[in-house]
């Protein structure tokens, strides 16, 4: 056989299909199922309580009318104040528990001597109809006022007469102009001590006394 009779073959071989050839079996996998896990059943969550919360406390006010103590008559935390000199001034004056001395609204201070001592000469504003009422005073002594923010005050006390509706009394006095101030007299513990208790919920409460004798 020639080389070309070999070469027919071979080509023959190969446009038959290879069927010299026995086609390899590849080895199938099995299918593997899928494993499905069983879901597991979760705990049952409660609502924890909550914690108990306490009522607010209310808180009521309950007010106690106060009472004359040993006998002493009972001011409101505003009066109307007697200046007991020949002229008979009267104004509307808070009374301040905190305050240690009364105060009064005075202008035009000129101190002055006499018989060798010192004195005081002021005025005292009488309402926009009526002039001014000058006085004269021994000066008994000077007081420094703290203020803030401010330089500190000093202020000439003089000694006056008031007089709030039966309660009369002869007090030291501070003098200094309260035209910024809602009331022209401040009436303070020195005339208050031993003499009168306040009620600060009320006011005017000698004309209230008097209305009712």
């Amino acid at each position: 056989m020639t080389f070309n009779n070999l070469t027919c073959i071979s080509l023959t071989v190969l446009l038959s299909g290879c069927s010299l050839f026995r086609p390899v079996e590849q080895p199938q996998c099995p299918l593997v199922e899928p494993t499905v896990c069983p879901l597991l059943e979760q705990p049952e969550v409660k609502d924890e309580p909550k914690p108990k919360q306490c009522p607010k406390p209310q808180i009521k006010t309950v007010y106690i009318q106060p009472e004359p103590v040993k006998g002493l008559p009972i001011l409101g935390y505003i009066e109307w104040v007697d200046l007991l000199i020949d002229e008979g001034l009267r104004f509307k004056a808070r009374i301040d528990t905190g305050a240690k001395t009364t105060s009064l609204h005075a202008v035009d201070l000129e101190p002055f001597e006499r018989d060798g001592e010192r004195w005081l000469q002021f005025a005292i504003p009488n309402g926009e109809n009526s002039p001014p009422v000058v006085i004269k005073k021994p000066i008994k002594r000077m007081v420094r006022i703290k203020q803030h923010n401010t330089e500190n005050d000093r202020r000439y006390v003089v000694e006056l007469p008031i007089a709030i509706g039966g309660i009369e009394q002869t007090v030291e006095v501070t003098l200094n102009n309260r035209e910024k101030f809602i009331y022209p007299v401040l009436v303070g513990r020195n005339f208050l001590d031993s003499r009168a208790v306040v009620d600060v919920s009320r006011k005017f409460v000698t004309l209230e006394q008097d209305d009712d004798k």
